[in-house]
């Protein structure tokens, strides 16, 4: 091929198909500044490129060691060879996915957690605990909002009510002073005879709370419940043998010396007289 460059004849064929092409792909790299997976810089989006893994390692993700790579598109990092078990709560060591272990709160502070000072802790989940943080503002008593120092405020009693507090029911207010008021709440009497266990009863018809004999320190026996809601252990036994003659009316005594077990002439339907025990635990009326 000939080509005729500013009136010369110039025999190179390399020189004209430059000239003829324009010379086509020279000073034009489209694909610089442009990320680009192995290249071993990681740019824009990439993880990682290479040998380049942005100053991460295997500790970085919780792992006690290893060598850590990059995956082959640049996207995520490889840690097939970094060693070492998943985190342990308890062990007092701050491992990736946890907040804190122990005493070791990755340097968190209360003010890091948005208080103002405290003492910030640890909870067994190993997630922070601030309820020794504060804020130092205090608390504006009648702006509607409980805070630190306040029972209530306004409409604000913190989730408390009157039977949160042992009322049966009612309304709960709060006072100028941000104090809790009960006088608008309710307290209902127990109401013996009902046959419901109430608050202030031992007992209530059938119902004795679970109680048996053998928790009011007999060996056996039916607890019962008396009319006025208090225990009655009158058929409740001992397996010891009742003595007879020791001064005490144990089961299967009628009496024993002075013991009558309050019995007396005119609880057996006598007009009066003075109860007698005979030498065999039982009731001599003839006086």
């Amino acid at each position: 091929m000939r080509c005729n460059v500013l009136g010369k004849e110039v025999f190179a064929s390399v020189f004209c198909l430059l000239l003829v092409t324009g010379f086509s792909g020279c000073g034009d790299d489209s694909s610089s500044g442009s990320e680009f997976c192995g290249d071993n810089v990681a740019e824009g989006e990439e993880a990682c490129d290479g040998t380049d893994l942005k100053g991460m390692t295997c500790e970085s993700f919780g792992y006690s060691g290893g060598v850590l790579s990059c995956g082959d598109d640049c996207s995520a990092f490889d840690f097939t060879g970094c060693t070492g078990d998943d985190p342990v709560c308890g062990n007092g060591v701050l491992e990736q996915g946890e907040e804190c272990d122990g005493d070791d709160l990755g340097d968190r502070t209360c003010q890091d957690e948005g208080f103002d000072g405290g003492d910030l802790g640890c909870t067994a989940n190993c997630e922070h605990d601030t309820t020794e943080c504060f804020n130092d503002t205090p608390a504006e008593c009648g702006n509607g909002i409980l805070e630190e120092g306040e029972e209530c405020d306004g409409d604000d009693f913190g989730g408390e009510t009157c039977e949160g507090l042992g009322y049966d029911s009612g309304d709960l207010g709060c006072t100028d002073a941000c104090m809790l008021d009960t006088s608008e709440c309710i307290e209902i009497q127990p109401e013996c005879g009902n046959g419901i266990l109430e608050e202030g009863e031992e007992c209530d018809g059938d119902d004795l709370g679970d109680r048996t004999c053998q928790d009011e320190g007999f060996d056996g026996g039916d607890l019962g419940c008396t009319a006025n809601c208090e225990y009655d252990t009158t058929e409740c036994f001992n397996d010891t043998p009742a003595e007879c003659g020791n001064g005490i009316a144990e089961e299967g005594e009628e009496c024993d010396g002075d013991d009558f077990g309050g019995e007396t002439c005119v609880g057996l339907g006598f007009d009066g007289g003075d109860l007698v025990c005979t030498a065999n635990c039982e009731y001599d009326t003839t006086e």
